[in-house]
């Protein structure tokens, strides 16, 4: 086998994990070639070639902190992936992963650049999960890790490393990569969660969230304990028997 089919099937086993990751039918996962640039915008085309030529480092505000720091593209990505997924996943989905982390960032960076937002300080990424992407530092991988800091971290490296210069657009535009965990069988159109149709996040069969470890949890909660927090919460006035709480 040449080197050059190889490499293909590489790509589209990344291709195959990061659509698994995103819910999405179509990718295009690699930069545009410089001499594809007539196709590109100058603000993409500016984002798109500077994945490959080391485009500026990343302002990273620490939510917990409120300091901006700066920080390397590839030392980002990093981070979100030991943030985002367990360590203990295979060095494919790590990669996927990555170039999803990586394509939502850049688009992220470019957004902020146009229209800054005040909270973020001057930077363009938090650490913040609830605004931007969950992120780990060094420092706090190494604790949390301990002596299997340098295995873990060499995996996440290699992994990320492999695929740095590569990005996910559509219309060469990076993509809103809403990346998640689960989505309970089937993944939701873009415009019923925000009002907006994207052509590229539309409903498609993830049947296969079933085998997943961890996709139903049965949790055991008291009658007394159900009713009082209906009545504190919704202010509910629940009826004696239970049997007449709920309907389905």
């Amino acid at each position: 086998m040449t080197e050059k089919r190889k490499n293909m099937r590489k790509i589209v086993k990344i291709l195959g994990l990061t659509a698994l990751i995103l819910g999405i039918p179509t990718l295009a996962i690699l930069i545009p070639k410089q001499d594809d640039s007539s196709a590109v915008t100058s603000e993409t085309q500016s984002a798109t070639q500077q994945v490959k030529n080391t485009i500026p480092t990343f302002q990273l505000l620490n939510h917990k902190t409120g300091k901006v720091s700066e920080i390397s593209q590839s030392d980002y990505v990093k981070g979100v992936v030991a943030a985002e997924m367990p360590i203990s996943f295979e060095p494919e989905a790590l990669k996927a992963q990555a170039v999803a982390a990586h394509t939502y960032a850049l688009r992220r960076y470019y957004q902020q650049r146009k229209t800054p937002s005040p909270d973020l300080k001057g930077a363009q990424l938090s650490t913040d999960p609830s605004i931007c992407q969950a992120f780990v530092s060094q420092e706090e991988l190494k604790q949390r890790w301990g002596d299997a800091y340098e295995t873990n971290w060499n995996k996440i490296s290699q992994a990320v490393d492999e695929v740095i210069e590569q990005i996910i657009t559509y219309d060469n535009q990076p993509i809103v990569a809403a990346y998640h965990s689960l989505s309970g069988g089937t993944t939701e159109a873009a415009k019923s969660v925000w009002g907006q149709d994207v052509p590229y996040l539309q409903p498609v069969d993830s049947s296969t969230d079933a085998q997943q470890p961890n996709y139903e949890n049965t949790v055991m909660i008291e009658e007394k304990k159900v009713k009082q927090t209906l009545k504190e919460h919704l202010k509910a006035e629940m009826p004696e028997d239970p049997n007449h709480w709920f309907s389905i």
